[in-house]
């Protein structure tokens, strides 16, 4: 039996020599990125409709160019924005559910989804007029997304409401969550 006491005793430091190292540290980045989870991102129904919309070119363009990098991360809708496009005239309607057919689509009748958005609202978060924009926002938050896009500035991408819905989250026990437009996310 062979103890520590039996390996000849050496001052000089071992090397180990790998082949080609910088190939294998591009590798093992490689690697890293693969395991990373996707950043996980919801997409409410205005993300969606200004792909299209000419009406205002700077905030289609921005979209268009976020869609660009679609790839690079998880995307969800609800089944609100299924039902918000199925609303629209073809042949807009039809450009619509053809750029959302390849996204993961979440159901909002789930009762944590029901329960946060009628948190938010009797929390003044987000008007009781305004129950789909609350829902959009309850449904990201209960599926454990990370972000959410959005151009509606009048009841989601404000201060008060991110700083709101974070506070909720955070008191019941869900993750805080980004509220941003698709400029400020590129």
């Amino acid at each position: 039996m062979s103890s520590s006491s039996d390996l000849p005793a050496t001052s000089e430091p071992a090397i180990v020599l790998i082949p080609n190292s910088e190939a294998v540290a591009k590798k093992i980045r490689y690697a890293i990125i693969l395991l990373m989870p996707k950043l996980k991102i919801y997409l409410d129904t205005s993300v969606i409709s200004a792909y299209y919309d000419d009406r205002q070119p700077e905030r289609m363009k921005l979209t268009q160019n976020f869609w660009k990098q679609i790839r690079n991360y998880e995307i969800f809708v609800s089944s609100i924005v299924v039902a918000e496009i199925d609303k629209w005239d073809d042949p807009i309607r039809l450009k619509l559910k053809k750029l959302i057919k390849n996204l993961n689509i979440l159901s909002v009748d789930n009762k944590n989804v029901i329960k946060l958005t009628k948190k938010y609202i009797r929390e003044k978060i987000i008007p009781a007029s305004q129950e789909l924009d609350a829902t959009h926002i309850a449904v990201a938050a209960v599926s454990n997304i990370n972000t959410i896009l959005s151009w509606n500035f009048k009841h989601m991408v404000r201060k008060k409401v991110k700083l709101g819905v974070n506070y909720i989250n955070n008191l019941l026990g869900y993750d805080s969550i980004e509220i941003m437009t698709p400029a400020e996310f590129s």
